[in-house]
């Protein structure tokens, strides 16, 4: 896992449903709700690739982040000083499905 996650979503996207839930790793978030950073831990059970999504409620994609999750627990940051205030979801998301946190982003 990378130690800080970076990078927009370009043209931005829209997150959909996803039937599948990864079950090969679990994900925790904190603080919530954040204000500048949010710490985000992951427990793999194996090696995977995945990828962190940051988006609205609506759905936009407002960061996207390829990652390798290697097997055992890993922990980075996320800045959120581009994020207004509001509600947002977390997901992380490999091919064997997606895990999803909501969290708050308070000034």
């Amino acid at each position: 896992l990378v130690d800080k996650m970076e990078g927009r979503c370009q043209e931005g996207g829209i997150v959909t449903g996803v039937n599948k839930i990864i079950t090969n790793a679990s994900l925790d978030i904190y603080p919530n709700p954040a204000y500048n950073m949010l710490t985000v831990s992951v427990d793999a059970l194996s090696r995977v690739d995945a990828a962190f999504l940051i988006s609205n409620i609506a759905g936009t994609v407002l960061l996207r982040k390829e990652v390798v999750l290697e097997q055992g627990i890993q922990v980075a940051t996320v800045d959120l000083d581009g994020l207004a205030p509001g509600m947002y979801v977390l997901s992380l998301s490999a091919e064997q499905g997606a895990i999803r946190k909501k969290f708050v982003v308070q000034k």
